[in-house]
């Protein structure tokens, strides 16, 4: 099997080179399944389905192999509510299979003006 890994890099300048401290994190929830950080903003009607499950930093950790109807679940966002995804700025089914470091946006077909 293999990782998942999160890592944080600070880059400290110095006179000729600059040095990079790596922080690396292996996730897993408590089955052993691996999770995945990805990025999550809700637009429209949407926003409501947030409930603090959305991180400060927009982000969301989800069981790897998720795809974006497991997300709308996630959010217990109704399967009547039709929405786009956006996945890295391009359309995606429902069916897509997210993918560590993902950004994503969901937007309401209808909203009001």
């Amino acid at each position: 099997m293999g990782s998942m890994m999160f890592c944080t890099v600070d880059i400290v300048p110095s006179n000729i080179f600059h040095v990079v401290n790596i922080t690396v994190q292996t996730i897993w929830n408590k089955t052993g399944v691996l999770k995945m950080k990805i990025k999550v903003e809700l637009f429209t009607i949407l926003k409501k389905y947030d409930k603090g499950k959305i991180l400060e930093n927009h982000s969301v950790i989800l069981d790897e192999g998720t795809n974006l109807l497991g997300l709308t679940r996630y959010l217990e966002i109704p399967d009547r509510v039709g929405i786009i995804f956006l996945v890295n700025q391009f359309p995606k089914d429902k069916e897509y299979v997210l993918k560590e470091g993902d950004e994503v946006k969901l937007y309401s077909l209808i909203c009001g003006g």
